[in-house]
């Protein structure tokens, strides 16, 4: 008994410490951000393709404003607010938006999702075609878990892409 007495302790503060956490997200940003994932649920569940291609516009102005309203004043308390919205960005083509989202999260070394949106930030980079940015990205997240097996991977396609450009020169 005394033992579930201590979960339920842990559980109540993980809960509370959240509940503080989203209070502490600009409210613009939050807001921004709700009414994006509403409009691309929209999206998803259209039955017409004007209605889904409205409902993406829609989504796509949400996302902006909510990434562009809460970058001043982005608490480390919502971490994983500005992951989510990186990566609903980064679904609905927003992908300058959505890289400065990954950045900010990417900027909170404590956070679980350093190396997440790090990752994602070095792909979006290669995906650009910015391999040199990817790459310094890539060996950073390396440097501090060097037997991640997809920071590998991915090191070892953009050094190839590298290498074949260097080849064809340059093209």
């Amino acid at each position: 008994m005394e033992w579930l007495n201590i979960v339920m302790t842990e559980i109540l503060k993980w809960l509370l410490d959240r509940f503080r956490a989203r209070n502490q997200c600009p409210e613009r940003f939050l807001k921004e951000y709700r009414l994006a994932r509403e409009w691309h649920r929209k999206a998803r569940l259209a039955s017409s393709e004007d209605d889904r291609r409205d409902a993406l516009k829609d989504a796509r102005i949400a996302i902006r404003e909510a990434i562009r309203s809460g970058m001043p004043a982005a608490p480390d308390a919502c971490v994983e607010e500005w992951f989510d919205a990186a990566a609903l960005a980064e679904e609905l083509e927003e992908l300058e938006y959505a890289a400065r989202a990954y950045r900010e999260v990417a900027r909170r070394r404590h956070s679980d999702l350093y190396v997440e949106a790090t990752l994602r930030l070095t792909a979006l980079r290669a995906r650009q075609g910015q391999n040199a940015e990817a790459l310094k990205l890539v060996k950073k997240i390396l440097k501090s878990n060097p037997c991640h097996s997809e920071a590998i991977e991915l090191a070892r396609e953009l050094t190839r892409q590298e290498v074949n450009e260097i080849s064809t020169g340059g093209d």
